[in-house]
Order: C-alpha cells, then sequence, then structure tokens
C-alpha cells in the first residue's frame, strides 16, 4: 500500500512504531557506550594499579611516603581533595601528613582552620577506627562538618560544600592484618564509580603494605644504630668485620669466650685467628654472602674454646664499613635440647613397649575370658548331668522338709553360674551373711514363714529382715515386689 493510500490513523501507528523503535535503538547504543565507559575506565584502573604497584616497590625509604599516596590517590579518583594521616597505634593519635588538590578549596579550608593541618594531631571514636580497620572505603554522610570532627560550626561547612559543589566525602584506612597505618580523606564534585570504589580499595591495600614495610625497615635501621652505640658497653659477644673480613672491632666478653686478647685479633682475617675448619669456613661464606647482598643473617655454629665445645647463636648485620657480629652462648641451651630430646626418644620407646605389652595384656585378658567361660560352661554341664538327677532321685524319697531344702538346693545349683551371689552381696549394699541368706530363699519363692520353719527363728524376726533389706536396696516404701526385685539380678 502507497503512503498515500494509507490513512492518518495507519500513518500514525506506523510513525509511534518508528519512533519506539529508534527509542531501543538509542537505548541500546547507550548501554553500549556505557559498558564500554565501564570497561575502559576498568582497563585504566588495572593499569594504574599496576603502575602503583612497582611505584611502590621502588620507592625510596627516604622519600615522603604519605604525599606519594595523595598525589597517587587523586590521581586515580580525579578532581578532588586529598588528605593523608598516619596513625600511632601507641597514642592512638592521627597526624596529618599531606593535604593536596583543589587548589582554591583547600586554601579555603586552611583559612577556617587557622592553621596547616599537616603534623597536627587528632583522635577518632571507636566507631570510626572499627570502620577503617575493615579497608573498607566509607561514605561520610555529614560531610565536611564531620569531617572536621565538630570542630567547625556546621553552617560554615555547609556553606563551603555549597561554594565549591562538594557532593560527596569518604574516608578509608591503611589496614593491613588487623592493624591501622593511617587513613585517607577524599572530598569529592561527583560520585565515585563502582569499579573505581574497589581500585580504591585496592591501592589502599598497596600503600598499607609499603607503610608497614617503611615502619619495619625504619625500626630496622634503628635498631642498627642502637647495637652500634652501645658495642663498647654491651656485655654479650660482640665483634666486627670490615669489608675484606678482617676483625675490626672485638669486645671483652668475646676476648673472655675466646681466650684470644682483642689486639692479636685486629686486623687479622677469620682464617688468620681460627683454625681452617668447616665451621670457620661456614661462618666465611654467610659474611660474603652478607657483603654481597647488604641483608642480614642469623645461623648457629659451633666452636671449639680452652678445648671446650662452644655453640654460638650469631647475628650478622650489613654495615657501611662491613658487618657488625652479635653472638650469644647457647652451649647450655643445645645440650638441655639434646637431653631433651634423647628422653622423648627414651619415653617414645617406652610407650612403644608399653603399648606392646597392653596389646598382649589384652590378648591374655581375653584368653583368660575365654577360659573363664569354658570353666563355666563345665560347671553347668556338670551340674546339669551330675548333680540335678541325683537330687531328684533324692526328692522322691526325701520328706517334706527335706524336699524343701532340696528345692532350695537346686535352685541354687541351677543359679551356679549366675552373678545372684555377687551381685546380691556388693560392699555398696551392705547385707549381712543373714540377709543375704534370706535373700536367697526370697528370690527362690520361699514365703514369711517358710523362712522362719527353715532358718528357726519367728517371723517377726523375718520381717524385720525383710523391711532392713529393702532400705539397703534403696526400695523402701516404692511400691515394688522384693521377690520380683530380687529376680532382677
Amino acid at each position: 500500500m502507497n503512503d498515500e493510500n494509507k490513512t492518518q490513523k495507519q500513518l500514525i501507528v506506523e510513525l509511534a512504531g518508528l519512533r519506539k523503535h529508534v527509542s531501543k535503538l538509542e537505548t541500546a547504543e547507550t548501554g553500549r557506550k556505557l559498558t564500554e565507559k565501564k570497561e575502559k575506565q576498568r582497563l585504566e584502573n588495572i593499569s594504574f594499579l599496576a603502575r602503583t604497584a612497582m611505584r611502590f616497590i621502588e620507592f625510596p625509604p627516604d622519600g615522603d611516603i604519605y604525599r606519594f599516596i595523595g598525589k597517587n590517590l587523586m590521581e586515580l579518583v580525579g578532581e578532588s581533595m586529598v588528605i593523608i594521616n598516619s596513625f600511632d597505634s601507641d597514642t592512638g593519635l592521627f597526624h596529618n601528613r599531606s593535604a593536596i588538590g583543589m587548589g582554591a578549596m583547600k586554601d579555603k579550608i586552611l583559612t577556617i582552620l587557622g592553621r596547616h593541618p599537616e603534623g597536627t594531631p587528632f583522635k577518632l571514636i571507636k566507631k570510626i577506627l572499627t570502620k577503617l580497620k575493615s579497608a573498607r572505603l566509607i561514605e561520610i554522610h555529614g560531610g565536611i562538618y564531620e569531617l572536621m570532627f565538630g570542630k567547625v560550626e556546621k553552617s560554615v561547612c555547609n556553606s563551603l560544600e555549597e561554594l565549591y559543589d562538594i557532593r560527596n566525602v569518604f574516608m578509608i584506612g591503611f589496614t593491613l592484618e588487623k592493624k591501622l597505618y593511617g587513613m585517607a580523606s577524599i572530598i569529592m564534585h561527583s560520585e565515585i564509580e563502582k569499579e573505581t570504589c574497589q581500585s580504591i580499595e585496592t591501592f589502599a591495600k598497596q600503600a598499607s603494605i609499603t607503610l608497614q614495610r617503611m615502619r619495619v625497615e625504619k625500626a630496622l635501621r634503628e635498631s642498627e644504630i642502637r647495637y652500634r652505640e652501645l658495642a663498647n658497653s654491651i656485655t654479650d659477644v660482640f665483634f666486627a668485620l670490615d669489608n675484606d673480613l678482617k676483625y675490626s672491632y672485638w669486645n671483652k666478653a668475646f676476648q673472655t669466650l675466646t681466650g684470644i686478647p682483642a689486639v692479636e685479633a685486629i686486623g687479622k682475617s677469620i682464617f688468620d685467628v681460627f683454625p681452617d675448619s668447616n665451621e670457620t669456613k661456614k661462618a666465611s661464606r654467610i659474611y660474603k654472602k652478607i657483603l654481597q647482598t647488604q641483608e642480614p643473617q642469623n645461623f648457629l655454629n659451633k666452636y671449639r674454646f680452652n678445648n671446650n665445645e662452644c655453640f654460638l647463636e650469631i647475628h650478622a648485620y650489613p654495615t657501611t664499613n662491613g658487618i657488625s657480629i652479635f653472638a650469644k652462648d647457647i652451649t647450655e641451651k643445645v645440650y638441655s635440647e639434646k637431653a631433651l630430646r634423647e628422653s622423648e626418644e627414651k619415653l617414645t620407646l617406652q610407650n612403644t613397649l608399653l603399648q606392646e605389652k597392653n596389646i598382649a595384656l589384652r590378648e591374655i585378658l581375653g584368653q583368660l575370658e575365654k577360659e573363664k567361660e569354658a570353666i563355666e560352661k563345665k560347671i553347668l554341664d556338670n551340674v546339669n548331668i551330675l548333680l540335678l538327677p541325683i537330687l531328684e532321685r533324692i526328692k522322691n524319697s526325701a520328706s517334706q522338709l527335706d524336699a524343701t531344702y532340696l528345692k532350695l538346693l537346686e535352685d541354687n545349683l541351677k543359679r551356679l553360674s549366675s552373678d545372684f551371689g555377687s551381685a546380691i552381696s556388693r560392699k555398696a549394699f551392705k547385707l549381712t551373711p543373714r540377709e543375704i541368706e534370706i535373700c536367697n530363699m526370697v528370690r527362690s519363692g520361699s514365703t514369711t514363714k517358710e523362712i522362719a520353719r527353715y532358718l528357726n527363728i519367728s517371723c517377726r524376726t523375718v520381717d524385720t529382715h525383710r523391711n532392713s533389706i529393702r532400705k539397703k536396696l534403696e526400695i523402701a516404701n516404692k511400691g515394688i515386689n522384693l521377690t520380683t526385685y530380687l529376680k532382677s539380678f
């Protein structure tokens, strides 16, 4: 159908369809461009983190690490003001170390503060410290007012935010292994993309590793300085070697240990002073390695001084003039550890032997149990085959009283292999011999009158014994039948 033949309504519908299609295409194009933008930003962030990783590794020990962190962080987030603070875990104080970016705004803030913030100490509440230790980017919803910890009037802070179009304030802690080394505050005109947030957290981790490393290196340098200052007064063994591995210092403790005066060792090489042994060669190799790598080494070495074997724990540090060596005599410790190892070996052997004996004992006990079962079966067979037939014949020709006793004897013979006797006579029950005898008769079904006649005692005495038995068996006044209870043993 030609356009001129279409009705106005049809043309309107087709136009609406075209507009919808164009809208979809535009939406798809916008989404594609946004995806491309995000991917480009992601790649740029990865490239940035790769560069900063190398920069941190190569950063000189005497450089301004805080300004370096601030400049690189501002490069990552774009136009902003970045404030970097160090943290002293001993005092709980933060110190402002660097404030860069947004030139005019920074000057205005400094004017309000009345002084440059660098070096200014301050504390944070525990809640914020906990958040900083999470190493996550934190948005400060209170803006500059909260960033200034309420020390500047809120109206002034609001005016600054409006004047310089400040929309977001963030904080992030430099945290490693739950230890806080500092923090960064970021003041921005715009939002931070999600990918950039992740990159900021990764960058903060890089900075944390570097701050930890620099603190360790600083502590090590200070330690080396202290060691050199204390060399003349130290009580442990201390000596020094120059770059040619010749002794340049030899303290009194080393002189006492070796029996060699300092004047006889200074200026001489290690092989001139000590025998050409494997231990001397080992020490020489390690000292040469220290000179080559400029890294400290710790090792254990054995010597013989004054005809006595001696073990030294040696800590050697590179210096500008050679090597400084601290040594501790741990001979007693080595011998103690040796004795302990030998003792542990003996205990292990004894334990093995004991286990073997336990196994043998269990085998013997198992055999005894089998023999016991065999004996019990033999007794039961003998009772059933030999004794019970005889008793049956005697019962047929006995009086009524004799028959009663014979029945009692028969019942007991049948229970010969059971544990009623040992169970009822346990020490815990504390039954008398007479009470045990009555228990046996009650269990066999004898009445009180029959028991009185058999034992030639009164019925009242039998009742007294029965009550005593109930109390000792802890079934008194419980509605439990004594005969039934005794048959349960």
